[in-house]
């Protein structure tokens, strides 16, 4: 099954290679360098220039949102859901199918599957989905690339889940705890913006919290 977006985040905005040194503390010619690489090969592109203030205008620039792409991944014991999504943060594609039983393996192509799925339906270049994100159940060890203490899906504990996912959807792969990503979502775009503290309850197979302190996601 599918569904689309309702809503998409507010796109970034526009900035100036001053501002960018100032906020990163590279100097200005290195930002000046950088910017025009990206600007070259894609990335970013002009959008203008400052104005209402004193001093010299500059030249503002912005994200190319489709310059590339991820695949997002919720993975649960029952549901599995996989959206592509732009630079900007945008919903391009939306699929849903539940869990592969067999768990371990069978999970891993089921979500090169539904990358796939999800590239079709948004009419995406497949060579632009560079980063496959993967929220899950339970501790991803991130040395083992295994998933530990996921007992609603069999068989992502002993082997290296994350180079299965790998090849099976052809991009990179990060694993991260599902309710650690949902409570960063909410920081970011929903219920908790602005908050520095901040606990997150999920109800599902399973039950999970997340929890933001001082403005950081702890562990």
């Amino acid at each position: 099954s599918s569904s689309a977006p309702s809503s998409a985040p507010p796109p970034p905005a526009p900035i100036s290679r001053a501002s960018i040194s100032k906020q990163t503390g590279l100097s200005k010619q290195t930002v000046s360098d950088l910017v025009r690489i990206l600007e070259e090969e894609g990335w970013v592109r002009e959008t203008g220039r400052t104005s209402g203030h004193v001093g010299r205008t500059a030249t503002t620039y912005e994200l190319v949102p489709d310059s590339a792409f991820m695949a997002a991944v919720d993975l649960g014991g029952t549901k599995l859901r996989v959206a592509i999504v732009d630079l900007a943060g945008s919903v391009i594609a939306e699929v849903v199918a539940p869990t592969h039983p067999e768990g371990g393996q069978a999970v891993a192509q089921q979500i090169g599957d539904l990358v796939e799925a999800a590239v079709i339906q948004g009419e995406v270049e497949r060579t632009k989905v560079r980063q496959t994100v993967v929220g899950c159940p339970g501790v991803p060890d991130q040395g083992t690339g295994a998933v530990r203490y996921a007992p609603n899906i069999a068989g992502i504990e002993g082997f290296d889940f994350r180079t299965a996912v790998a090849e099976a959807t052809g991009t990179q792969v990060l694993l991260e705890n599902d309710v650690n990503l949902a409570v960063l979502g909410e920081q970011w775009l929903g219920a908790g913006q602005g908050i520095d503290h901040l606990a997150f309850i999920a109800l599902g197979t399973g039950i999970g919290a997340g929890l933001i302190v001082n403005g950081a996601l702890r562990d």
